[in-house]
C-alpha cells in the first residue's frame, strides 16, 4: 500500500485485520528503511557505536509542490484537507526514527497554517492560486522506545538547507545522514585512546535506493512465508503517531501512543533468520 496505510488509527487497524482474515499478507510504504545507508545506520545504533541514544533530530520538509520548478500535474491538492506535509513528507522520517529507536510512546506537536496562499510555478498548473486549508508547518517532540527523544519537522516551508537530514545524538558519538556526499558520517570520542573524529563508514558503491526494493523485500518474505520488516504494524504506528500529533496541536497536551510494532531487526539480521531457516528444511 502507497503511503500513509490510512488517515486515521481505526482505518489502518480494520486493514489490517481484513488481511488476517483473508489470511493475506499487507505491507507498506515508505519502505526507505531498507535503504544501505539506513542499514547502516541501524546496525551502529544495535551494536553501540555512539553509546547511549540521548536523542535525535530529523527534517521531513521541503517548500511544497506549488513553488517546485519540475512539477508535472495539479499539486493543489497537497494543500487541502486530507493531505499536507505530516502525512506527505513526514511520514518517512517517523517510519525511520521508530524503526532506528523502537516505538514511540508519547508525542507533542505544535502545528499550524504558516503560509496560507502559493502560487503555482510550473506544469499545466502553473500560475494558479492555492488557498491552503490544512497546516503546512507541523514541528514535534517524541518519547521513543529507548527512552531517547526524537524531534522531526513536517513543513512545506523549507526552501534548503545545508545541515544534515538526520543526526542522533550519543553518550559516546553522533552519527549524520547527509543530503550530500558522504551520505553518511559517524564522530567517535575514544576516551582510553584519547582518538576523537569524524569517520566515514564503508559502504558498497553509492547508496542506489529503488523504490523497487520495497516490493522486493515483501516478495522475499511471501516466497519464504514470514513477516517482511516493512509491515503493516509499523505503518499503523506511524498513522497513529501523526493523528495524535495533530490532536496534540490542538489540545496543547502530550498525548501516549497505544501501538507498538516488533519488525526492528537489521535486514542483515533479518536475511540470517531466513537463511537459518531455510537450512533447518533442508
Amino acid at each position: 500500500v502507497e503511503k500513509p496505510l490510512a488517515m486515521t488509527n481505526r482505518e489502518a487497524n480494520e486493514l489490517i485485520e481484513l488481511a488476517n482474515k483473508k489470511g493475506l499478507l499487507l505491507s507498506a510504504a515508505p519502505s526507505t528503511i531498507l535503504s544501505q545507508t539506513n542499514q547502516i545506520v541501524k546496525q551502529l545504533i544495535d551494536k553501540d557505536a555512539i553509546g547511549t541514544i540521548c536523542f535525535s533530530r530529523a527534517h521531513g520538509s521541503h517548500q511544497g509542490a506549488a513553488w517546485s520548478p519540475f512539477w508535472t500535474t495539479d499539486p493543489s491538492w497537497f494543500f487541502k484537507k486530507g493531505s499536507g506535509p505530516l502525512y506527505d513528507m513526514g511520514v518517512y522520517q517517523f517510519h525511520l526514527m521508530t524503526y532506528l529507536m523502537g516505538p514511540a510512546k508519547k508525542v507533542t506537536a505544535m502545528s499550524r497554517l504558516a503560509i496560507p496562499v502559493r502560487e503555482i510555478r510550473s506544469g499545466p498548473a502553473k500560475g494558479k492560486v492555492v488557498e491552503g486549508d490544512v497546516d503546512d508547518c507541523t514541528l514535534l517532540i517524541m518519547e521513543m522506545a529507548n527512552g531517547s527523544f526524537s524531534v522531526v519537522d513536517a513543513t512545506f516551508c523549507v526552501r534548503s538547507y545545508k545541515g544534515p537530514t538526520v543526526e542522533i545524538y550519543g553518550s559516546g558519538g553522533t552519527i549524520n545522514i547527509n543530503r550530500e556526499q558522504p551520505r553518511l558520517e559517524v564522530y567517535q570520542d575514544d576516551h582510553d585512546t584519547n582518538i576523537s573524529g569524524w569517520r566515514i563508514p564503508w559502504q558498497k558503491g553509492p547508496d542506489t535506493y529503488r523504490l523497487a526494493r520495497g516490493v522486493e523485500h515483501v516478495a522475499t518474505a511471501l516466497i519464504e512465508k514470514r513477516a517482511p520488516l516493512v509491515t503493516a504494524e509499523h505503518a499503523a504506528h506511524v498513522v497513529e503517531l501523526m493523528e495524535k500529533a495533530y490532536i496534540s496541536a490542538e489540545t496543547g497536551q502530550t498525548m501516549r501512543i497505544e501501538s507498538s510494532f516488533s519488525s526492528t531487526y537489521s535486514l542483515r539480521v533479518w536475511e540470517e533468520i531466513g537463511a537459518n531457516k531455510q537450512r533447518s528444511l533442508v
